[in-house]
Protein backbone atom coordinates (compact mmCIF):
# COMPACT_ATOMS: atom_id res chain seq x y z
CA UNK A 1 0.00 0.00 0.00
CA UNK A 2 2.89 2.71 1.02
CA UNK A 3 4.43 1.70 -2.49
CA UNK A 4 1.54 2.01 -4.46
CA UNK A 5 0.99 5.48 -2.70
CA UNK A 6 4.03 6.55 -3.60
CA UNK A 7 3.84 5.09 -7.33
CA UNK A 8 0.72 7.55 -7.21
CA UNK A 9 2.74 10.04 -7.14
CA UNK A 10 2.84 10.97 -3.10
CA UNK A 11 5.89 12.44 -1.96
CA UNK A 12 8.27 11.64 1.05
CA UNK A 13 9.83 14.48 1.83
CA UNK A 14 13.37 14.71 3.33
CA UNK A 15 15.79 16.76 6.01
CA UNK A 16 18.81 17.90 5.17
CA UNK A 17 21.38 17.56 8.31
CA UNK A 18 24.72 18.82 8.58
CA UNK A 19 26.96 15.36 9.84
CA UNK A 20 30.38 17.52 9.66
CA UNK A 21 32.61 18.35 12.67
CA UNK A 22 33.05 22.55 13.12
CA UNK A 23 37.01 22.07 12.63
CA UNK A 24 36.38 20.28 9.17
CA UNK A 25 34.05 20.95 6.58
CA UNK A 26 30.18 20.68 6.20
CA UNK A 27 28.79 17.17 5.12
CA UNK A 28 25.46 17.09 4.29
CA UNK A 29 23.25 14.08 4.36
CA UNK A 30 19.39 13.93 3.31
CA UNK A 31 17.47 11.82 5.92
CA UNK A 32 13.86 10.58 4.58
CA UNK A 33 11.17 10.99 6.42
CA UNK A 34 9.68 7.94 6.53
CA UNK A 35 8.15 7.80 10.02
CA UNK A 36 5.69 10.92 9.19
CA UNK A 37 5.22 9.12 5.46
CA UNK A 38 3.80 6.23 8.08
CA UNK A 39 2.04 8.40 10.72
CA UNK A 40 -0.02 10.21 8.09
CA UNK A 41 -1.13 6.79 6.63
CA UNK A 42 -1.81 4.70 9.70
CA UNK A 43 -5.76 5.28 9.66
CA UNK A 44 -5.55 3.05 5.76
CA UNK A 45 -3.13 0.73 7.41
CA UNK A 46 -5.01 -0.26 10.37
CA UNK A 47 -7.73 -0.98 8.33
CA UNK A 48 -5.92 -3.55 6.33
CA UNK A 49 -7.49 -6.79 6.93
CA UNK A 50 -3.89 -8.06 7.60
CA UNK A 51 -3.75 -5.88 10.48
CA UNK A 52 -5.92 -8.08 13.14
CA UNK A 53 -4.29 -11.25 12.34
CA UNK A 54 -0.85 -9.28 13.20
CA UNK A 55 -2.18 -7.56 16.11
CA UNK A 56 -3.35 -11.10 17.67
CA UNK A 57 -0.09 -12.90 16.81
CA UNK A 58 1.98 -10.38 18.66
CA UNK A 59 -0.57 -10.03 21.69
CA UNK A 60 1.38 -10.06 25.00
CA UNK A 61 4.93 -9.21 23.31
CA UNK A 62 3.56 -6.15 22.66
CA UNK A 63 4.85 -4.57 25.98
CA UNK A 64 8.73 -6.01 25.45
CA UNK A 65 8.31 -4.85 21.94
CA UNK A 66 7.44 -1.41 22.58
CA UNK A 67 9.88 -0.83 25.92
CA UNK A 68 12.54 -2.27 23.30
CA UNK A 69 11.68 0.82 21.09
CA UNK A 70 11.90 2.95 24.05
CA UNK A 71 8.22 3.38 24.05
CA UNK A 72 5.68 3.01 27.04
CA UNK A 73 2.47 0.90 26.70
CA UNK A 74 1.28 -2.68 26.09
CA UNK A 75 -1.36 -2.41 22.91
CA UNK A 76 -0.03 -3.73 20.07
CA UNK A 77 -1.19 -1.09 17.80
CA UNK A 78 2.04 1.39 18.40
CA UNK A 79 4.19 -1.83 18.49
CA UNK A 80 3.37 -3.48 14.81
CA UNK A 81 3.89 0.62 14.03
CA UNK A 82 7.02 1.08 15.63
CA UNK A 83 7.84 -2.61 13.89
CA UNK A 84 6.92 -0.98 10.69
CA UNK A 85 9.03 2.14 10.96
CA UNK A 86 12.43 -0.05 12.06
CA UNK A 87 11.51 -1.81 8.77
CA UNK A 88 11.50 1.26 6.49
CA UNK A 89 14.36 3.21 8.70
CA UNK A 90 16.45 5.58 6.31
CA UNK A 91 14.60 3.85 3.10
CA UNK A 92 13.98 5.77 0.22
CA UNK A 93 11.38 3.49 -1.09
CA UNK A 94 8.71 1.45 0.30
CA UNK A 95 9.43 -1.93 -1.82
CA UNK A 96 9.24 -5.24 0.37
CA UNK A 97 13.21 -4.99 1.72
CA UNK A 98 13.80 -8.46 2.05
CA UNK A 99 16.98 -8.42 3.88
CA UNK A 100 16.46 -5.95 6.29
CA UNK A 101 12.99 -7.78 6.96
CA UNK A 102 14.87 -11.15 8.01
CA UNK A 103 17.23 -9.21 10.51
CA UNK A 104 14.25 -6.95 11.86
CA UNK A 105 12.43 -10.08 12.39
CA UNK A 106 15.60 -11.88 14.20
CA UNK A 107 15.42 -8.73 16.45
CA UNK A 108 11.91 -8.90 17.75
CA UNK A 109 12.18 -12.83 17.87
CA UNK A 110 15.05 -11.92 20.17
CA UNK A 111 13.49 -9.69 22.41
CA UNK A 112 10.02 -11.45 22.16
CA UNK A 113 12.14 -15.11 22.99
CA UNK A 114 14.25 -13.44 26.42
CA UNK A 115 13.26 -13.60 29.57
CA UNK A 116 15.22 -10.75 30.89
CA UNK A 117 16.55 -8.48 28.46
CA UNK A 118 19.79 -6.76 28.82
CA UNK A 119 19.12 -2.39 29.65
CA UNK A 120 21.80 0.18 29.78
CA UNK A 121 21.77 3.99 30.98
CA UNK A 122 24.20 6.19 30.02
CA UNK A 123 25.24 9.65 29.89
CA UNK A 124 28.44 11.49 28.92
CA UNK A 125 31.02 13.17 31.46
CA UNK A 126 32.66 15.93 29.49
CA UNK A 127 35.04 17.38 31.76
CA UNK A 128 36.53 13.74 32.65
CA UNK A 129 39.77 11.88 30.62
CA UNK A 130 39.98 8.56 30.64
CA UNK A 131 43.11 6.70 29.91
CA UNK A 132 41.87 3.26 30.37
CA UNK A 133 39.14 0.35 28.80
CA UNK A 134 36.77 1.19 31.42
CA UNK A 135 36.80 1.39 35.45
CA UNK A 136 34.01 -0.72 37.19
CA UNK A 137 32.36 0.73 39.92
CA UNK A 138 30.21 -1.80 41.16
CA UNK A 139 26.50 -2.46 41.44
CA UNK A 140 26.40 -2.17 37.68
CA UNK A 141 28.05 0.81 37.47
CA UNK A 142 31.52 1.66 35.23
CA UNK A 143 33.14 4.61 33.19
CA UNK A 144 33.80 3.41 29.52
CA UNK A 145 34.74 5.29 26.42
CA UNK A 146 31.20 6.01 24.76
CA UNK A 147 31.75 4.86 21.57
CA UNK A 148 32.88 1.59 23.20
CA UNK A 149 29.57 0.85 24.25
CA UNK A 150 27.56 2.48 21.42
CA UNK A 151 26.46 5.47 22.78
CA UNK A 152 24.50 8.00 20.84
CA UNK A 153 26.72 10.52 19.49
CA UNK A 154 25.88 13.15 21.65
CA UNK A 155 27.00 11.31 24.96
CA UNK A 156 29.92 9.43 22.82
CA UNK A 157 31.39 12.72 20.98
CA UNK A 158 32.77 16.21 22.23
CA UNK A 159 30.90 19.22 20.18
CA UNK A 160 33.21 19.35 18.07
CA UNK A 161 32.21 15.72 16.50
CA UNK A 162 36.41 14.99 16.93
CA UNK A 163 36.59 14.37 20.64
CA UNK A 164 35.59 10.70 22.50
CA UNK A 165 33.90 11.01 25.65
CA UNK A 166 33.78 9.17 28.55
CA UNK A 167 30.14 8.18 29.76
CA UNK A 168 28.84 6.40 32.62
CA UNK A 169 27.13 3.20 32.69
CA UNK A 170 24.44 1.71 34.59
CA UNK A 171 23.91 -2.21 33.22
CA UNK A 172 21.00 -3.90 34.58
CA UNK A 173 18.44 -6.56 33.27
CA UNK A 174 14.78 -6.29 33.11
CA UNK A 175 11.98 -8.90 33.00
CA UNK A 176 8.34 -8.79 31.94
CA UNK A 177 6.51 -5.41 33.42
CA UNK A 178 9.69 -4.03 34.87
CA UNK A 179 10.08 -0.41 34.54
CA UNK A 180 13.49 1.16 33.72
CA UNK A 181 15.11 2.49 36.92
CA UNK A 182 15.30 6.20 36.19
CA UNK A 183 15.64 7.31 39.67
CA UNK A 184 18.57 5.03 40.81
CA UNK A 185 20.05 5.84 37.62
CA UNK A 186 19.72 9.98 38.10
CA UNK A 187 20.57 9.45 41.99
CA UNK A 188 24.02 7.33 41.24
CA UNK A 189 25.08 9.37 38.05
CA UNK A 190 24.44 12.11 40.09
CA UNK A 191 26.50 10.60 43.36
CA UNK A 192 29.67 9.50 41.02
CA UNK A 193 29.99 13.43 39.98
CA UNK A 194 29.20 14.46 43.41
CA UNK A 195 32.05 11.58 44.57
CA UNK A 196 34.66 12.75 41.58
CA UNK A 197 34.82 15.85 42.44
CA UNK A 198 35.31 15.14 46.29
CA UNK A 199 38.19 12.41 44.80
CA UNK A 200 40.30 14.96 42.94
CA UNK A 201 40.25 18.31 41.01
CA UNK A 202 39.20 18.63 37.37
CA UNK A 203 36.60 19.74 35.35
CA UNK A 204 33.80 16.77 35.26
CA UNK A 205 30.08 17.82 35.16
CA UNK A 206 27.00 15.73 33.86
CA UNK A 207 24.49 16.68 31.40
CA UNK A 208 21.00 17.37 32.08
CA UNK A 209 20.27 14.61 29.81
CA UNK A 210 21.29 10.67 29.12
CA UNK A 211 20.19 7.72 26.98
CA UNK A 212 18.28 4.26 27.81
CA UNK A 213 18.17 1.07 25.76
CA UNK A 214 16.78 -1.96 26.02
CA UNK A 215 18.45 -4.95 24.32
CA UNK A 216 19.46 -3.80 20.75
CA UNK A 217 16.23 -1.39 20.35
CA UNK A 218 16.62 2.56 19.87
CA UNK A 219 18.29 4.75 22.71
CA UNK A 220 15.71 6.86 24.59
CA UNK A 221 16.85 10.44 25.52
CA UNK A 222 15.71 11.05 29.34
CA UNK A 223 16.16 13.87 32.26
CA UNK A 224 19.01 13.87 34.25
CA UNK A 225 19.84 16.58 37.13
CA UNK A 226 22.65 18.03 35.53
CA UNK A 227 26.06 19.49 37.34
CA UNK A 228 27.04 22.45 36.14
CA UNK A 229 29.34 24.23 33.93
CA UNK A 230 33.12 22.13 33.57
CA UNK A 231 35.39 24.39 34.28
CA UNK A 232 39.38 24.15 34.59
CA UNK A 233 41.21 21.02 33.06
CA UNK A 234 40.40 17.44 32.81
CA UNK A 235 40.25 15.23 35.60
CA UNK A 236 42.12 12.45 34.11
CA UNK A 237 41.38 8.56 35.92
CA UNK A 238 44.15 5.80 34.67
CA UNK A 239 43.54 1.95 35.31
CA UNK A 240 45.30 2.30 38.62
CA UNK A 241 42.12 4.44 39.76
CA UNK A 242 40.19 1.96 39.65
CA UNK A 243 40.30 0.42 43.05
CA UNK A 244 41.33 3.77 44.89
CA UNK A 245 38.36 5.45 43.12
CA UNK A 246 35.75 2.18 44.12
CA UNK A 247 37.24 2.42 47.71
CA UNK A 248 36.87 6.36 48.12
CA UNK A 249 32.93 6.07 46.52
CA UNK A 250 32.03 3.38 48.83
CA UNK A 251 33.13 5.20 51.87
CA UNK A 252 31.73 8.13 50.86
CA UNK A 253 28.67 6.11 50.84
CA UNK A 254 28.56 4.66 53.82
CA UNK A 255 29.84 7.84 56.02
CA UNK A 256 27.06 9.03 58.29
CA UNK A 257 26.37 12.44 56.62
CA UNK A 258 26.37 15.39 60.06
CA UNK A 259 23.70 17.85 58.83
CA UNK A 260 26.95 20.50 58.99
CA UNK A 261 29.00 18.14 56.56
CA UNK A 262 25.79 17.23 54.41
CA UNK A 263 25.68 21.12 53.87
CA UNK A 264 29.33 21.94 53.11
CA UNK A 265 29.65 19.02 50.49
CA UNK A 266 26.39 20.74 48.73
CA UNK A 267 28.01 24.06 48.62
CA UNK A 268 31.51 22.79 47.51
CA UNK A 269 29.92 21.20 45.02
CA UNK A 270 27.87 24.22 44.14
CA UNK A 271 31.09 25.70 43.70
CA UNK A 272 32.58 22.91 41.52
CA UNK A 273 29.61 24.16 39.11
CA UNK A 274 30.33 27.41 38.99
CA UNK A 275 31.38 28.33 35.39
CA UNK A 276 34.01 30.87 37.07
CA UNK A 277 36.26 30.45 39.80
CA UNK A 278 35.64 33.80 41.57
CA UNK A 279 32.15 32.88 41.65
CA UNK A 280 32.62 29.60 43.66
CA UNK A 281 34.47 31.87 46.16
CA UNK A 282 31.28 32.45 48.12
CA UNK A 283 30.52 28.89 47.92
CA UNK A 284 33.87 27.59 49.20
CA UNK A 285 34.02 30.07 52.01
CA UNK A 286 30.22 28.87 53.44
CA UNK A 287 31.16 25.29 53.50
CA UNK A 288 34.61 26.55 55.70
CA UNK A 289 31.86 28.53 57.80
CA UNK A 290 30.03 25.02 58.13
CA UNK A 291 32.56 22.74 58.62
CA UNK A 292 34.35 25.04 61.35
CA UNK A 293 31.66 25.65 62.72
CA UNK A 294 33.00 29.68 62.88
CA UNK A 295 32.37 33.09 61.54
CA UNK A 296 34.49 36.13 61.41
CA UNK A 297 38.47 36.20 62.40
CA UNK A 298 38.48 32.67 63.91
CA UNK A 299 37.83 31.24 60.75
CA UNK A 300 40.93 31.81 59.17
CA UNK A 301 42.94 30.55 62.44
CA UNK A 302 40.96 27.15 62.88
CA UNK A 303 42.07 26.96 58.69
CA UNK A 304 45.59 27.29 59.25
CA UNK A 305 45.40 25.38 62.49
CA UNK A 306 44.01 21.75 60.45
CA UNK A 307 45.54 23.08 57.06
CA UNK A 308 49.35 24.03 57.82
CA UNK A 309 51.97 22.64 59.61
CA UNK A 310 53.08 25.20 62.58
CA UNK A 311 55.79 27.06 60.96
CA UNK A 312 53.08 27.74 57.68
CA UNK A 313 50.04 28.55 59.51
CA UNK A 314 50.36 32.51 59.80
CA UNK A 315 51.42 32.23 55.72
CA UNK A 316 47.56 30.14 54.95
CA UNK A 317 45.88 32.52 57.77
CA UNK A 318 46.84 35.68 55.63
CA UNK A 319 45.74 33.09 52.38
CA UNK A 320 42.31 32.58 53.70
CA UNK A 321 42.13 36.22 54.99
CA UNK A 322 42.58 37.67 51.63
CA UNK A 323 40.16 35.39 50.17
CA UNK A 324 37.60 37.04 53.05
CA UNK A 325 39.02 40.61 51.47
CA UNK A 326 38.25 39.33 47.41
CA UNK A 327 34.50 38.05 48.29
CA UNK A 328 33.93 41.28 49.90
CA UNK A 329 35.26 43.57 46.77
CA UNK A 330 33.08 40.74 44.33
CA UNK A 331 30.15 41.32 46.45
CA UNK A 332 30.55 45.12 46.02
CA UNK A 333 30.42 44.80 42.41
CA UNK A 334 33.93 46.42 42.00
CA UNK A 335 37.66 45.59 41.72
CA UNK A 336 39.77 44.66 44.44
CA UNK A 337 41.04 46.96 46.00
CA UNK A 338 43.57 44.99 48.72
CA UNK A 339 44.73 42.65 45.03
CA UNK A 340 48.84 42.60 45.01
CA UNK A 341 50.50 42.86 41.78
CA UNK A 342 50.89 39.23 40.49
CA UNK A 343 48.70 37.81 42.67
CA UNK A 344 45.49 35.94 40.85
CA UNK A 345 42.13 35.39 42.21
CA UNK A 346 42.04 32.18 40.45
CA UNK A 347 44.76 30.97 41.84
CA UNK A 348 43.16 32.19 45.39
CA UNK A 349 39.78 30.24 44.65
CA UNK A 350 41.38 27.24 43.51
CA UNK A 351 43.89 27.05 46.38
CA UNK A 352 40.77 27.33 48.91
CA UNK A 353 39.07 24.64 46.75
CA UNK A 354 41.29 22.71 47.34
CA UNK A 355 41.15 22.91 50.83
CA UNK A 356 37.52 22.30 51.41
CA UNK A 357 38.38 19.16 49.29
CA UNK A 358 40.78 18.09 51.59
CA UNK A 359 38.56 18.22 54.73
CA UNK A 360 35.91 16.84 53.52
CA UNK A 361 37.88 13.89 52.17
CA UNK A 362 39.39 13.39 55.89
CA UNK A 363 35.98 13.81 57.69
CA UNK A 364 34.29 11.24 54.85
CA UNK A 365 36.70 8.74 55.58
CA UNK A 366 36.70 8.99 58.94
CA UNK A 367 40.66 10.40 59.05
CA UNK A 368 39.06 13.40 60.84
CA UNK A 369 36.32 14.23 63.26
CA UNK A 370 33.76 16.00 62.02
CA UNK A 371 33.68 18.42 64.86
CA UNK A 372 36.13 20.39 62.87
CA UNK A 373 35.91 23.14 64.92
CA UNK A 374 37.15 21.30 68.29
CA UNK A 375 39.98 19.28 66.60
CA UNK A 376 41.44 23.12 65.51
CA UNK A 377 41.23 24.76 68.66
CA UNK A 378 42.89 21.17 70.24
CA UNK A 379 45.60 21.67 67.77
CA UNK A 380 46.36 25.13 68.47
CA UNK A 381 46.53 24.75 72.14
CA UNK A 382 49.02 22.43 71.87
CA UNK A 383 51.30 24.98 71.06
CA UNK A 384 53.83 25.81 73.92
CA UNK A 385 54.47 28.79 73.73
CA UNK A 386 53.69 31.94 71.05
CA UNK A 387 57.47 32.15 68.24
CA UNK A 388 57.50 35.56 66.38
CA UNK A 389 55.60 35.22 63.05
CA UNK A 390 53.16 32.57 64.80
CA UNK A 391 49.52 32.34 65.82
CA UNK A 392 48.52 33.41 69.22
CA UNK A 393 46.30 30.48 70.39
CA UNK A 394 43.24 31.52 72.45
CA UNK A 395 40.22 29.04 73.63
CA UNK A 396 37.65 29.95 71.54
CA UNK A 397 34.96 27.90 73.47
CA UNK A 398 35.71 30.01 76.76
CA UNK A 399 35.73 33.46 74.85
CA UNK A 400 31.71 33.74 76.55
CA UNK A 401 33.83 33.79 80.41
CA UNK A 402 35.52 36.72 79.38
CA UNK A 403 33.87 38.50 77.44
CA UNK A 404 31.31 39.73 80.49
CA UNK A 405 34.42 41.15 82.06
CA UNK A 406 35.50 42.88 79.49
CA UNK A 407 32.19 44.44 79.07
CA UNK A 408 32.33 46.25 82.36
CA UNK A 409 33.01 49.68 82.92
CA UNK A 410 35.74 51.44 85.13
CA UNK A 411 32.64 52.26 87.79
CA UNK A 412 31.63 48.93 87.67
CA UNK A 413 35.59 47.35 87.88
CA UNK A 414 36.16 49.85 91.23
CA UNK A 415 32.78 47.67 92.73
CA UNK A 416 34.43 44.40 92.70
CA UNK A 417 36.63 42.40 94.68
CA UNK A 418 39.92 43.30 93.43
CA UNK A 419 41.68 39.90 95.35
CA UNK A 420 39.31 37.85 92.84
CA UNK A 421 40.86 39.13 89.78
CA UNK A 422 44.55 39.20 91.26
CA UNK A 423 46.61 37.76 88.24
CA UNK A 424 49.75 36.67 90.34
CA UNK A 425 47.25 34.07 92.20
CA UNK A 426 46.81 30.71 89.91
CA UNK A 427 43.37 29.43 89.84
CA UNK A 428 43.12 26.64 92.01
CA UNK A 429 41.18 24.39 89.85
CA UNK A 430 44.18 24.64 87.46
CA UNK A 431 46.07 21.32 88.83
CA UNK A 432 49.76 20.52 87.26
CA UNK A 433 50.13 24.18 85.55
CA UNK A 434 52.72 26.20 86.40
CA UNK A 435 52.53 30.13 86.37
CA UNK A 436 55.27 31.61 84.33
CA UNK A 437 56.09 35.60 83.43
CA UNK A 438 54.42 35.53 80.18
CA UNK A 439 51.12 34.01 82.12
CA UNK A 440 48.80 37.30 81.10
CA UNK A 441 50.23 37.22 77.41
CA UNK A 442 49.27 33.72 76.45
CA UNK A 443 46.08 32.39 77.33
CA UNK A 444 46.36 28.63 76.13
CA UNK A 445 46.37 27.10 79.95
CA UNK A 446 42.66 27.53 80.86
Amino acid sequence: MLHEELEAGAELAFDLEDEGSRRGPSLYRYRPLTEEFIAHRWLRLRGLSSYHPAALALGAGAARLMRAHGLRGEEAEPALRAMLERLYDDATSFRFPEERFERVMAEVEQTLEQGVAPAMIVAALPGLALDADALELGAGLSIEHGRDVGAPPEAAWAEDGETPRAVVVLRFELDDGDELPLGEARTRFRGLVEGLRLYRAGAVTLPGIGFAREAEGRWQPLELEGAGAARGAPLLLTEGDAAPLSGFLEAVERSPRRPRVAWAIRRFDMGCSRPVEADALSDHLLALRALLDVEGESLPLRLAALCAEEGERRGLQRRLERAVELERALMGGGPDPGLRAGESPRALAAELEAHVRALLRDVLCGYLDADLGAVADDILLEVPEPQSGEIDARDLRVAQETSEIDALDPAEMEELDPEAFDPDEPDEDVQGVTPSADWQDFSAPV
